[in-house]
This record gives structure tokens, sequence and C-alpha cells, in this order.
């Protein structure tokens, strides 16, 4: 997994423009199954060449999630 899911659990991308109560329910569900949801706004998102995997997503400088929930 790119992101490094280990000890810790795994590293959720939760894709909203705003913590509302749905994110909030998504970001609790995770906390449940001992996942780690970090929320970012798509429109943020970017192709970065100079990254080693072509992405910048906000909150994973230098790095992917395990995954990501659009």
């Amino acid at each position: 997994m790119a992101g490094g899911a280990g000890a810790a659990g795994p590293v959720i991308g939760l894709v909203t423009d705003r913590m509302d109560w749905h994110a909030r329910a998504l970001d609790k569900a995770f906390a449940a199954l001992g996942a780690r949801a970090v929320p970012f706004d798509l429109a943020a998102c970017r192709i970065e060449t100079a990254a080693a995997h072509g992405l910048y997503l906000p909150g994973f400088e230098g790095r992917l999630p395990d995954a990501v929930l659009v």
C-alpha cells in the first residue's frame, strides 16, 4: 500500500469540499475500523511532475493515501 498502512492502520483520503454530517460520519466509521481519514478538496489536487508518484493531494505531501473515497 502506498501510504504505509501498518500498525497505525490505513490512511484514507476523503474527497470533500466541507466536513458536513456525511463526511463526519464517514470519518467516524473509518476510525471504528482502525483507519484514519484525511479530508481534502478535489479542486486543490494537481499533477505534480516533480513528485515520484506524479500527484499532489493536500494532506499527503510526499506520499499517497492507501485509498481514496470520492
